[in-house]
């Protein structure tokens, strides 16, 4: 249960994060954004690492497998972002919510077994979440899906690393969350074209808060999907929190007045069923 309970509290944190950030991707350069989003998660879970850091949990190539995750998981940030900045959030949110299906099947490559009914809910879950917000697929430019699912298998990757090394979990945010800023710095520098990561930052004493609200959901997010995670079902925790497309797409209506389809409903109602299967069982 608890692979649910915190499955569905990443989901609620990051579909409210990522209705924030294409707001914040559209007004100024996405790449400038995606990099603040994961670096202000890494100063945010600092303090909390330093307090409680063990040397020894780095032993064995943890450090080096997270900041190899977190390298892939920047480079997902990065593309999302961007897309972020040219489509409609409620379909591209549900693009990218393939990345808990693509979690768990690699949590079942790794050896993890689940019963019968908890994986009907969780092709109930995928399926539902992709139809809620895929109506609008001709709307979309072509460039902002082909970014998505390069993200979908970039975070897939990366949530299922989350789950894999038991690494203290403050730790695990800020070495995760600073190798991807790294990567993203380096790209946004090779590239060139891309304003000062300062840009649009620093203006005044308020102007950091959204950026630093944005990242708190997301931290917030990751620590609720890394300990269901390690604590229950990586495969449950995954597809559960990947539903934060449904809470995108609302958020899309109200903020972005992006229209739900009829067959945006049916997907509502075919995610709840997956949720509720999902809740029994697990």
């Amino acid at each position: 249960m608890i692979s649910v309970l915190l499955g569905a509290a990443a989901a609620l944190c990051w579909g409210v994060q990522n209705v924030l950030l294409a707001g914040v991707a559209r007004k100024g350069d996405p790449g400038v954004a995606s990099f603040w989003y994961v670096g202000y998660m890494a100063l945010l879970a600092l303090p909390f690492a330093v307090a409680t850091w063990d040397p020894s949990e780095l032993e064995g190539g943890a450090a080096g497998y997270l900041v190899l995750a977190g390298v892939v998981q920047g480079l997902g940030m990065l593309f999302f972002t961007r897309a972020l900045a040219i489509g409609p959030i409620g379909m591209l949110t549900g693009l990218l919510s393939l990345e808990g299906a693509g979690a768990a099947i690699l949590s079942f490559v790794a050896g993890e077994a689940i019963g019968g009914p908890v994986a009907a809910g969780l092709v109930l879950c995928s399926a539902g979440g992709v139809l809620l917000v895929a109506a609008r697929a001709d709307d979309v430019p072509g460039r902002s899906v082909g970014l998505t699912m390069f993200a979908v298998a970039c975070n897939a990757a990366g949530l299922f690393s989350l789950g894999y090394y038991e690494v203290n979990l403050a730790l695990t945010m800020v070495i995760f969350n600073g190798a991807s800023a790294a990567v993203i710095a380096g790209l946004l520098k090779v590239q060139g074209g891309s304003p000062p990561l300062t840009e649009g930052h620093f203006e005044s004493r308020g102007s950091e808060a959204m950026p630093i609200l944005i990242s708190a959901l997301g931290l917030l997010g990751l620590v609720a999907f890394t300990y269901g995670s390690r604590e229950g079902s990586t495969a449950v925790t995954a597809v559960l929190s990947a539903q934060f497309a449904g809470v995108a797409a609302i958020g899309g209506y109200l903020h972005f007045s992006e229209k739900m389809e009829p067959r945006q409903i049916l997907g509502f109602g075919i995610l709840v069923c997956g949720v509720s299967l999902v809740a029994a069982f697990a």
